[in-house]
C-alpha cells in the first residue's frame, strides 16, 4: 500500500511550511518533515485517527491538536487529502 496526495494536500502542506519559515525557517523544515513522516506511516496504520466528518475518511490530530490530517484509505492506498491548521 502506498501514500499519495492530492493537489490541494500538496498545496496546505506547502503553505504551512510557508507561513512558519517566514519567523522560523529550521522550525518550518522541523513541521513539514514531521507531517511527512505521518504521511508515510499511514500505508502501515490506515485505521489511525478518527472517522472523519466527510464520509470514507478519517482525520488525524497532529502538532499538539494545531493541525489535523484528513485521509481516506482504500484498499490499495491512503490518500492525504487535506492538512488544515486549526489555530
Amino acid at each position: 500500500m502506498h501514500a499519495y496526495w492530492t493537489n490541494q494536500a500538496q498545496h496546505d502542506l506547502a503553505s504551512i511550511g510557508e507561513r512558519i519559515r517566514e519567523e522560523d525557517e529550521e522550525g518550518a523544515f522541523d513541521v513539514v518533515h514531521a507531517l511527512l513522516q505521518v504521511a508515510g506511516k499511514l500505508p502501515g496504520a490506515p485505521a489511525s485517527g478518527e472517522p472523519g466528518r466527510v464520509p470514507d475518511t478519517r482525520e488525524l490530530a497532529l502538532g499538539g491538536g494545531a493541525y489535523k490530517m484528513v485521509f481516506q484509505a482504500l484498499e490499495d492506498r491512503v490518500t492525504v487529502l487535506r492538512i488544515l491548521h486549526l489555530a
